[in-house]
């Protein structure tokens, strides 16, 4: 009898003090049906009877990595590998100090990239001198601007490009290749890169092997590349 007393006890302190409970999670925005682009601001609410250790974002049912653990609660979500439009669904978890874990109701959105890209810059002027070919393009305006990839290749589609440099310098706008072989058709393209990752290639310039220049448009819309 007394143990059964004992028991009935512990279970009034249990409910009382909320030991057990689970922690309440809600994500505040976006709001459902919202149409997102490039870097999204994710805020949320998180409570608990003791406190929230950290809240976590997860996509689609997989973790984006994304945490944080302390008010307020936010994450700023990249959409650079999620495609031009498609839609996601998003759930926060909370975890309180005892390991119990909360989970918010999903919040389905749109996200949209189709205007995300930069400016794409393709080799305005070239020249051809002892053995060393230079390349010439246009600086990019973009405000998020992070790099120029140059890249090469033998086959006029850039199937199996090689990256022969990279510049992080806004104003660097000419790359000369001394590693060609004046008898072989060479193909290169500017690719522009931006600080979330977004990349838009130009067009092609072909070197011939009888030394001859020319563009080619480029069959390819500009589009994620991911590392």
């Amino acid at each position: 009898m007394r143990q059964d007393k004992n028991r009935f006890i512990l279970a009034l302190i249990l409910a009382a003090f909320g030991c057990d409970s689970t922690p309440e999670v809600a994500i505040d925005t976006p709001a459902p049906a919202d149409t997102v682009a490039e870097a999204v601001p994710i805020t949320l609410t998180a409570t608990d009877n003791d406190s929230v250790t950290f809240v976590e974002l997860w996509v689609d049912g997989d973790s984006t990595g994304l945490t944080d653990d302390s008010e307020p609660f936010s994450f700023r979500w990249n959409t650079v590998d999620y495609g031009n439009i498609s839609a996601h669904n998003l759930v926060a978890y909370a975890v309180d100090i005892d390991g119990n874990r909360g989970k918010s109701d999903t919040v389905t959105i749109t996200v949209d990239n189709r205007q995300s890209y930069p400016e794409p810059k393709s080799v305005d002027s070239t020249a051809f001198m002892n053995g060393r070919y230079t390349l010439n393009w246009v600086l990019a305006a973009d405000n998020d601007f992070a790099s120029y990839r140059i890249e090469k290749s033998d086959d006029p589609k850039m199937a199996e490009a090689q990256v022969i440099t990279t510049f992080e310098n806004r104003n660097t706008i000419t790359f000369t290749d001394s590693n060609m072989d004046p008898l072989q058709h060479h193909y290169y393209r500017v690719v522009v890169i931006d600080t979330l990752g977004f990349e838009s290639p130009g067009l092609f310039t072909v070197r011939t092997s009888i030394h001859h220049l020319f563009l080619l448009m480029s069959p390819l819309s500009p589009t994620t590349m991911t590392p």
